[in-house]
C-alpha cells in the first residue's frame, strides 16, 4: 500500500527515486539516512554525516535515472548495482529490491527472475 506510490514510476527517472508514500518517507527513507548517525550517536562527526547523505542520495538518484554511467563509484563496489537493476525491479515490480548492496536480493533470493531474463553479467 506504501511503496506502491513509488512504483507509479514504471520507467524510473531520477526525481521517482524521492516520490514516496509520507509513511514509506518517515519510515523507510529517512530512517535508512539516519541509522548511521543513530548508532554512532554523539559521536557522529559533521562532515561524514553530511558525505553519507550526499552518497545516499547520489545512489538513489541514479538508481533510479535509467542511465548506465561508466564512471559510478556504485558499480565498482562489492555487491553494487547498475541502474538496469533497479529498472528491472520498477519495470517488473519484482525482485531486486536493494539498490546499494544487493547481497541482500541474493541472499533471500529476490534476483532470481533478474538473473533469468538478463544471465549473470546482467543487463
Amino acid at each position: 500500500m506504501f511503496h506502491k506510490q513509488h512504483h507509479k514510476f514504471i520507467h524510473t527517472t531520477s526525481i521517482a527515486s524521492e516520490h514516496a508514500h509520507p509513511v514509506e518517507h518517515v519510515l523507510v527513507n529517512n530512517l535508512s539516512w539516519n541509522m548511521g548517525p543513530m548508532l554512532l550517536g554523539s559521536r557522529t562527526h559533521l562532515w561524514t554525516l553530511l558525505i553519507w547523505g550526499y552518497l545516499r542520495h547520489l545512489e538513489s538518484h541514479e538508481g533510479h535515472s535509467g542511465y548506465e554511467f561508466p564512471f559510478s563509484i556504485f558499480r565498482v563496489l562489492p555487491f553494487g548495482a547498475d541502474a538496469s537493476y533497479h529498472s528491472f525491479h520498477h519495470s517488473k515490480n519484482v525482485g531486486n529490491y536493494s539498490t546499494f548492496f544487493t547481497i541482500w536480493d541474493t541472499v533471500f533470493n529476490t534476483n532470481v527472475d533478474y538473473f533469468e531474463v538478463y544471465g549473470e553479467r546482467g543487463n
